[in-house]
């Protein structure tokens, strides 16, 4: 897919998506926030982990629908400050209904967000280390359209169909100090768990000085794979897979005379749409997407973050 398509994708669906895979599955990885420089060995070292005892802590959650879709929350969003653990379970589901002018879709997210009060006794170069662990389930249904005609006259034409869940944490740093308040890191936005599936023919007219044409094509995904055409019958199922995973983000000098915070947020989220716009589609599609982190010895958890 090219990435004119793959934007129009992101846009139209409301989450960004990345083409990975997630069920069933548990993840134990560091995400290296900070690189440290040659004084960090130096410093005192910090490590902070559950309780989180002068942590706050604020849960939210929040959903989109339009036309007949539909979500269902069954457990959570929680968080277990004992464990570090955040926890959800949470469906969404869409059906070829007939709303063709807002097409039908089933969008919830829900996070948790963690501000940690961070004091350091040396002035210098740290890094900070923030190690998770993840286990969750994961199954998705995509039917779409038996057949798509498009409309190549129009401004835009699609037939979708597409399920996606996501699991994914952003974390900064802030400098709070009376006076001086600063962001000292910017947002790291790494994915723990993508799973896109989707069926997708589409129409875009390209207009130059007065000369129009059509541009588009058609793409189907499922798990890692993507490939050209309009599959049918689409795709169900469920994955599994475990890995580790080190991100590095920048260098970061801190001062002992200042108070910093370091923000974490934990997200879990679900999609489904099936959309038809300036297109004639026959069949009964549908979408599903069902994420589980609530089960026995599920969740995102975070598990420790040390400055040294």
């Amino acid at each position: 897919m090219g990435d004119g398509a793959r934007g129009r994708a992101q846009s139209r669906r409301g989450l960004g998506w990345a083409i990975a895979g997630s069920a069933s599955f548990a993840i134990a990885l560091s995400v290296l926030m900070i690189l440290p420089t040659s004084a960090a060995s130096s410093a005192s070292s910090l490590l902070y982990g559950p309780p989180y005892k002068h942590a706050s802590v604020a849960i939210a959650q929040g959903s989109l629908v339009t036309g007949c879709g539909k979500f269902a929350v069954q457990k959570g969003p929680t968080w277990n400050g004992r464990t570090g653990a955040f926890t959800a379970r949470a469906l969404a589901n869409a059906s070829g209904c007939q709303s063709p002018d807002v097409g039908v879709s089933a969008n919830w997210s829900s996070s948790v967000t963690l501000s940690v009060p961070i004091t350091v006794s040396n002035s210098t170069s740290y890094l900070v280390n923030e190690t998770f662990a993840l286990a969750m389930s994961d199954s998705w249904i995509v039917e779409p359209y038996s057949h798509c005609r498009l409309d190549y006259a129009a401004a835009s034409s699609e037939c979708l169909t597409s399920s996606i869940t996501d699991v994914y944490e952003s974390s900064y740093l802030e400098d709070v100090t009376p006076g001086n308040t600063s962001l000292v890191a910017t947002p790291h936005f790494p994915y723990f768990a993508v799973n896109s599936e989707l069926v997708w023919a589409w129409s875009d007219l390209l207009c130059s000085s007065g000369h129009c044409k059509p541009s588009g094509g058609n793409v189907s995904c499922n798990y890692y794979t993507c490939s050209r055409g309009y599959h049918r019958p689409g795709f169900q199922g469920s994955v599994s897979l475990s890995y580790t995973r080190s991100d590095l983000f920048k260098t970061v000098a801190l001062n002992r005379s200042n108070s910093y915070v370091l923000v974490v947020t934990l997200v879990a989220a679900t999609d489904a749409q099936v959309v038809l716009e300036h297109a004639k589609g026959k069949g009964t599609p549908s979408a599903r997407a069902e994420l589980d982190m609530a089960g026995p010895g599920m969740g995102l958890k975070l598990l420790s973050i040390q400055l040294t």
